[in-house]
């Protein structure tokens, strides 16, 4: 083996060997065959032999150092059950144990090799005996299908060749395990790495939409609706993206699992139909919605991803039609829902149909200047296949292109007219909803809890809020809650950890998790701690009106809620909060730096990359998560120089800030 020119020297092959045996004059036959030395050890002359057999050419290992082998002998079962759990523990597992099966002073070698079987599922056990004293199916009834018999007296040349075999086949399982339990922490370690870019890249997007849309509920000035509509689009672009890359991950990983639910197909068609209506006229092209649907009932099925099949369809027909129509027709027959999007765009050529289903593959250079991941269709493609349905395509260069969807669907008992209910009010029906109750609503970061504290003042809800764990838990064993939010990622005390604690000590009032770990381990984790529900970041307002209907009380209708003329209070408010919190984590990293604690100074860090782009401040984001990443690698020699850069950057923010109000 050669590392950079240097010839490393491979280790000789290892067999270590246990017989258990209460004829020393069996034992000292096996010293005999295994304690030889040189081209006398009839292992060596066999293991060369092997070693050429196997790769075809004489084995330097075999030749050069021949073998390494261990050999221990007991005359009792117990004592030998002893010498394999101490082996393990000394992490030297033996390789292969020759085992007399008839032992009368003590354990017999069925009932040792049955404990050794106990505590080694691997070692290679090899049953020597002159007699048959138990059926092949008794044997294997107490310790398994893997063994191997030998008669005594002992054939020198059988032993050793078995021997090698078997270690060579331990040999390649260890390989394997070995193997096998890189590729579960490797595959932990990418869980873990999701679910922390899930939860950095939600949280952040969250302020976006969620402060978005309250501030285009409240603004006039069409100019101004224009800029927000903007921000509102580029979130939810960007919410869609990390959606994507989730939602492929967990189809490697066998975790997408549907959720299936009663849905008004017709209603989801037309807030599809609503939702890119305006983005097919930004694009300048027509849109037709041609929905030829004539149900009875509910589709049962899961909205969310029938949604999500839809949508990706008709986003992509009309991100590459420059001009003419993007028509969505939508049919049943008794057993199938089809759906077709049609577009008269640039087309996909035959050559390129072919792998336009596969992952992070887009058609052509021409595609790829217009955008995109790669992995819409991929995930439309395993979502259909999912749901035992098929998708196929048909398109010319320069003509357009045409999707057709079939999907098997039952209808539910259930009548379309209580479809509200199980959706949850639609458009302005949820924001004109106000419930009657009290919220607790945990968080550690201050923009998410003044966002949702407005959201939740704004349907009439008298809301507490708490900056962690330990604290929501104090308050909700001190006052009476109809409902907590609670965030399961937080210092002090996690979400987790509180509502287990909770549960522990008998409360009974519905706890919500509000979180951006999306992955199914992670929900099994909110469930398994005792949350009733499950809030995915960024927060849907569809999802949390959802929420809060099924858990709160409705005001009746024709009582009169005043709700407070808010203006612009909130993007002050919290463009306020995140200046203040700045110029106190200006004062930390000086003082942090000082005394080199670089904790700290990450804690800093990572708070400014959460939020600076969120508050438009890019470079923010920037330094900070290099400073992280320069902290997390151990590279200290060079955070200093990050810090200051940091620090000038926030001066800079600050002052900035503060000019402009002053003017």
């Amino acid at each position: 083996m050669t590392v950079k020119g240097m010839e490393l020297k491979q280790p000789p092959l290892a067999i270590r060997i246990l017989a258990i045996d209460d004829e020393p004059a069996v034992l000292q036959q096996y010293k005999a065959i295994f304690d030889g030395k040189g081209e006398d050890n009839p292992i060596s002359a066999q293991l060369e032999g092997l070693m050429v057999d196997l790769s075809g050419n004489p084995s330097q290992l075999a030749l050069e150092e021949g073998i390494h082998y261990e050999l221990s002998v007991v005359t009792d079962g117990r004592e030998g059950l002893q010498k394999v759990v101490e082996s393990i523990e000394k992490s030297e597992p033996y390789t292969v144990i020759l085992l007399d099966i008839r032992m009368p002073m003590g354990w017999g070698g069925l009932e040792t090799a049955q404990q050794i079987r106990e505590v080694d599922q691997q070692v290679k056990i090899v049953f020597i005996t002159a007699h048959m004293d138990y059926s092949l199916t008794e044997i294997r009834n107490r310790v398994g299908f893997r063994f191997d018999f030998l008669l005594k007296p002992i054939n020198q040349d059988e032993l050793v060749q078995l021997t090698l075999s078997l270690a060579l086949q331990w040999g390649q399982e260890k390989q394997l395990e070995s193997a096998l339990q890189h590729a579960e922490i490797a595959n932990r370690a990418r869980d873990e790495f999701l679910a922390s870019m899930s939860h950095e890249l939600r949280t952040p997007l969250t302020t976006i939409i969620g402060n978005s849309e309250l501030l285009e509920e409240k603004e006039s000035d069409q100019l101004k609706l224009n800029l927000i509509h903007s921000i509102n689009q580029a979130g939810k672009s960007q919410l869609t993206l990390v959606n994507d890359i989730l939602d492929a991950s967990k189809m490697e990983m066998g975790e997408l699992v549907l959720d299936v639910a009663p849905y008004d197909l017709s209603r989801l068609i037309g807030e599809i139909g609503f939702t890119f209506s305006s983005q097919a006229m930004d694009a300048g092209i027509r849109l037709k919605i041609d929905n030829q649907l004539v149900l009875d009932g509910l589709v049962v099925g899961d909205q969310l991803r029938v949604r999500q099949i839809i949508s990706n369809l008709l986003s992509n027909a009309i991100k590459f039609t420059n001009e003419g129509v993007v028509e969505f027709t939508a049919s049943a027959t008794k057993e199938q829902l089809l759906f077709v999007v049609e577009d008269s765009g640039i087309g996909i050529s035959e050559e390129n149909m072919r792998r336009l289903f596969d992952r992070f593959e887009q058609a052509e250079q021409s595609h790829k200047r217009r955008g995109g991941s790669g992995i819409g269709l991929y995930i439309c493609d395993h979502l259909i296949q999912t749901m035992g349905g098929t998708i196929e395509m048909s398109s010319e260069l320069g003509v357009g292109s045409r999707f057709q969807v079939r999907l098997p669907y039952q209808l539910s008992e259930q009548g379309a007219e209580l479809s509200v209910v199980e959706q949850g009010a639609a458009g302005d029906q949820a924001t004109q909803q106000q419930f009657i109750g009290k919220v607790l609503f945990a968080d550690d970061t201050p923009e998410m809890r003044l966002l949702v504290e407005h959201m939740l003042l704004s349907l009439g809800i008298d809301v507490t809020t708490a900056v962690n764990g330990q604290e929501a838990m104090e308050l909700a064993l001190s006052n009476h809650y109809d409902l907590i939010l609670m965030d399961m990622q937080m210092p002090v005390m996690d979400g987790i950890e509180a509502t287990t604690m909770l549960r522990q000590l008998f409360y009974s009032r519905p706890i919500v998790a509000l979180t951006a770990n999306l992955m199914a381990n992670h929900r099994e984790a909110f469930e398994a701690a005792g949350c009733d529900d499950f809030l995915g970041k960024p927060i849907d307002r569809q999802a949390l009106f959802q929420v809060l209907e099924r858990y709160l009380d409705p005001v009746e209708a024709g009582t009169v809620y005043e709700q407070p003329d808010e203006g612009n209070l909130i993007s002050d408010e919290l463009s306020q909060l995140f200046i203040k919190r700045l110029s106190t984590m200006k004062i930390t990293l000086l003082t942090a730096l000082q005394d080199e604690q670089w904790s700290e100074i990450r804690d800093v860090a990572h708070n400014v990359k959460g939020s600076g782009t969120s508050f438009g401040h890019p470079e923010l984001t920037r330094l900070g998560k290099e400073l992280c990443e320069t902290i997390d690698q151990d590279q200290l020699g060079a955070a200093p120089e990050l810090v200051q850069q940091l620090n000038q950057e926030i001066s800079e923010v600050v002052e900035t800030t503060l000019m402009m109000r002053s003017a």
